[in-house]
């Protein structure tokens, strides 16, 4: 609930007869002037959004999904949302177990191997917990599907942004566990420039993924000059994007680690 006072400016307390109520006339003692006061009160709908179920409007609730953590959930009318840049987000569910949840990666590892105080920040062993933890909620990997989103070179970059490629890392190793644990990844939206909202309906089971920072104000369109065919075609000539998969060949080149089969297959 959100309560709200307006005060309106009225006639000068010589003219209380003009009012119904006097009572309710607050009169200024230094310039003799008088105010009504009047209380609105208005209900606004708490944070979440909104799902039509037959002839009712049903409100979910938004859970955000922090960096460096996960949340699991049964089945009910809610989201789970992660924001994404070059961090990574998972979602998985069961729909037989009816469980599913998000967990939202930093980093793809520790630079300790020995083990880090907040595990849940890093791929290598983020994942395999959060895997854990779905398990123990009844869920089977066997029946496991998942989607996966972020990974983005947020600009500014510089070139040891390019080299490191963190997000791209750990989406590496993420894509790698699921594999090993024969986790369906049912979609796929990692790279780009772009951060996005990851977004989890644990009604449905549904993972959207939203891109962020894309201009919803379109006050300003009648500003624009719209470019012609030929100025279209000019400009998208000249836009040399970095492909994620173009990191990944330096990646492996740089590491020494590949075989010109295995980049034969990541070039596709």
């Amino acid at each position: 609930m959100i309560g709200g006072i307006l005060m309106l400016r009225c006639a000068p307390a010589g003219h209380r007869g003009l009012y119904e109520n006097p009572n309710f006339l607050y009169v200024s003692p230094s310039t003799g002037e008088g105010w009504v006061g009047v209380i609105f009160i208005f209900r606004c709908a708490p944070t979440g959004h909104y799902r039509q179920k037959g002839d009712q409007i049903i409100r979910t609730k938004r859970t955000l999904v922090s960096t460096g953590s996960y949340q699991i959930s049964a089945r009910t009318e809610g989201t789970l949302d992660a924001i994404l840049a070059s961090c990574v987000g998972i979602s998985i569910y069961d729909p037989e177990a009816e469980v599913g949840g998000l967990i939202h990666l930093l980093l793809p590892e520790p630079v300790n191997p020995s083990g880090s105080r907040n595990p849940e920040k890093y791929a290598s062993t983020g994942l395999p917990l959060f895997l854990k933890a779905l398990c123990e909620q009844g869920a089977s990997t066997d029946r496991m599907k998942a989607s996966v989103a972020g990974g983005a070179l947020v600009e500014p970059l510089s070139e040891l942004d390019l080299i490191l490629d963190i997000g791209g890392r750990t989406a590496d190793i993420a894509e790698k566990i699921l594999e090993s644990e024969g986790i369906k990844v049912k979609r796929s939206e990692t790279g780009g420039v772009l951060g996005c909202r990851m977004s989890l309906d644990l009604n449905t089971w549904g993972t959207s993924v939203e891109p962020l920072g894309v201009l919803e104000d379109d006050s300003h369109v009648e500003h624009i000059k719209i470019p012609g065919a030929e100025e279209l075609e000019r400009r998208i000539e000249s836009v040399k994007p970095i492909p994620q998969v173009a990191l990944k060949l330096i990646r492996m080149i740089n590491d020494a680690q590949y075989e010109v089969k295995d980049m034969a297959v990541e070039a596709g």
